[in-house]
């Protein structure tokens, strides 16, 4: 079985996945090290245990074109034993390393690779005894390190192809979520900020005021968005700077906080803003009964959303809901709670409990296993939450206070 080099799933028809099937390779054409290509896209072969895959020679062109692929090659791929190969003239096949073309296309999204420092990468990398690279990280938990004769070996965890859980089998470059976000996001009212508005003596005390508001704007493209916020909170020019749609586009660029989505570019929004805050979800009103939902990953089960019922039984759903695995916890009647106490690990949030008035937790939803408990309370009940998700679960929380 061979594995892809970006994301550790295999290639395979059994799934009946179109993107896993599709393939692409980057390899040495001809004799000379300092001539790697990529090929065309490929369809794996009806075996799994199949060493080779044929791909089109040209990379503009694809298995299934209206046209035909043009020249094929039989590609091998990561072979068990690269030593052999390691002069081109030798080589008995065309050999390389293998990319879904739905990985391939978020590898070269936003720059466009060496292919001869890529393809020398690769080369650097141990196998397994299945070919799957060892990058020196999990795959997001498709892999795993396991000792064979006193060797650590990464492996895949997946024992069998039925065993690889369905976040692992859904095509990471079409999103439907993020579709349905970019086609259904509906104008949303102006932040707080945009209704400052500051007298014409702090605005001219304040010396971004010299700047042309081209210049503002191109400022705040280029920084963080933390930073903007702690910009407009410091500077009244820059807090009543209307963003534009440059700037909330530029979030979805390299170097900001939603890079990982490429999707969008290919389909942009009627606004960026809208989409932008789409993803930032907001819930109002003192809850009286909340449902959490999970998701199960080969890293473990995580929250991916919650329901909140509140005092006029009106539903507050945030994230990803899935009714078949689903915990509910009773919330007070009386007050509003004071936040939440999670347990955690580097990949999200896997347990919660909510803070009542005196102190004292709510039942727990979610796996009892021994991890990192953190506290998110304040004196003050919780008039709204704040939650981010990534593709398939909650990776952060947040609360605002009851006004006194």
């Amino acid at each position: 079985m061979k594995y892809c080099t970006l994301c550790g799933v295999p290639f395979t028809r059994s799934l009946n996945e179109a993107w896993i099937e599709n393939v692409r390779a980057v390899w040495i054409e001809g004799t000379s090290w300092n001539r790697t290509a990529v090929s065309g896209v490929g369809r794996w072969g009806e075996y799994d245990d199949d060493p080779c895959v044929p791909v089109p020679a040209d990379r503009q062109t694809r298995y299934d074109s209206h046209s035909g692929p043009g020249p094929t090659i039989e590609m091998g791929l990561t072979p068990s034993n690269p030593t052999v190969y390691l002069n081109p003239d030798v080589a008995d096949e065309p050999w390389g390393y293998g990319f879904h073309e739905s990985c391939w296309s978020i590898f070269t999204k936003n720059y466009k690779p060496n292919l001869d420092v890529l393809f020398a990468a690769c080369l650097s990398m141990p196998t397994d005894t299945n070919t799957l690279l060892d990058w020196g990280h999990g795959y997001a938990g498709a892999s795993s390190v396991k000792q064979q004769l006193d060797m650590p070996i990464r492996s895949s965890c997946f024992r069998s192809l039925e065993a690889i859980p369905q976040t692992f089998r859904s095509d990471p470059y079409h999103v439907p979520g993020l579709v349905n976000a970019i086609n259904g996001a509906a104008r949303l009212q102006n932040d707080f900020l945009s209704q400052l508005e500051p007298t014409v003596q702090s605005l001219q005390s304040d010396s971004f005021s010299r700047l042309v508001p081209e210049l503002l704007q191109a400022i705040v493209i280029h920084l963080p968005t933390s930073d903007v916020r702690s910009l407009r909170l410091a500077s009244p020019v820059f807090a009543t700077l209307e963003l534009s749609e440059r700037f909330w586009a530029s979030r979805f660029q390299p170097g900001h906080e939603f890079e990982h989505l490429p999707g969008v570019h290919d389909r942009p929004p009627e606004s960026w803003r809208v989409l932008y805050l789409s993803l930032k979800i907001w819930a109002r009103g003192i809850s009286r009964q909340m449902s959490v939902s999970f998701v199960d990953t080969a890293a473990g089960r995580f929250i991916s959303g919650f329901n909140m019922i509140d005092e006029h039984d009106r539903s507050h759903a945030l994230g990803y809901q899935h009714g078949n695995v689903m915990w509910r916890i009773s919330l007070p009647l009386d007050e509003p709670i004071q936040g939440w106490e999670l347990a955690m690990d580097l990949s999200g949030i896997k347990r919660i409990a909510a803070v009542q008035s005196d102190g004292k937790l709510t039942s727990w939803a979610g796996e009892s296993a021994g991890l990192p408990r953190w506290r998110l309370k304040e004196a003050q009940g919780v008039s709204a939450v704040k939650a981010e998700f990534d593709a398939l679960k909650l990776v952060s929380i947040s609360r605002d206070k009851l006004p006194n």
